[in-house]
Parts: C-alpha cells; structure tokens; sequence
C-alpha cells in the first residue's frame, strides 16, 4: 500500500547526519515499492526496520536557510547522508530515521508564488527507513 506524508513544518524537526535543517519549508516521502516489505522486529521491540526498499524523500528550505550549503555539499559531493524526522505529539510515531540515502537533485525551486519567499529543494533516495512507535 503506498504511503506518501506531507507535515506542517511547524509540527515536525527535521535532521540531516543529526544536524537540525534550519527554515524547513517541507518534507515529504513516498515509501511505497513494488516488492513485499521484509519486517524485522528491532531489539527494543517497538522499531520495524523495512529492508530492501528503496524510500524517496523531498526536503525543501526557504531560501535564507542556514541549511542550504550543507545540503548542497552533500548534493555535489555525493555524500552518503541520513535524515530524521521528529514528529508531534499527535502522531502515533516518534521518529522516523531515513538511512543510506543520497541527494538525486538540489536547487532553488522555479515553482513559486511571486509573493512568497522562493526555496531550495532536494530530493533523495534512500535504501531503508525505521520507524519509531510510542507503545
């Protein structure tokens, strides 16, 4: 079953290699896939870890965004990165941390309004996700 999730920014934090990604405009994912998802219950017994599965993700900043060199680096430099997304208290999930993932784009949006701030946006593969419940 396809899951794609788009958050109110204000609700989540967002971090890439644990550093927090600053004027956060979105995030999004879509961990669907064509295959069957291999479970593994996690040793505390509250993480499922999906194995391979290939997860793409969307992050995208206002352009005055601290964030956006770090982020571009990692785009140029082809760096091996993770993202973890911290969720409100209202989500049934804790946490939910992207793992082995790379930037396939990153550059400022054409997609505008003209009376809003433009952004940066990246988006990214990555080979698994765990997802972290409060039981």
């Amino acid at each position: 079953m396809p899951q794609t999730r788009d958050f109110d920014v204000d609700q989540i934090s967002v971090f890439i290699d644990g550093e927090r990604v600053a004027d956060l405009d979105s995030v999004g994912w879509d961990d669907s896939a064509d295959h069957e998802h291999n479970r593994t219950m996690g040793d505390d017994g509250n993480v499922w870890v999906i194995v391979d599965e290939e997860v793409e993700a969307t992050v995208a900043v206002k352009a005055v965004s601290q964030s956006i060199p770090r982020l571009e680096r990692a785009y140029k430099n082809a760096e091996t990165v993770s993202l973890a997304v911290q969720y409100a208290d209202a989500e049934p999930r804790v946490e939910s941390n992207f793992l082995d993932g790379k930037f396939l784009g990153f550059a400022p949006a054409d997609d505008y309004e003209n009376d809003s701030m433009p952004m940066y946006e990246g988006s990214l593969q990555f080979d698994r996700v765990e997802h972290e419940y409060d039981e």
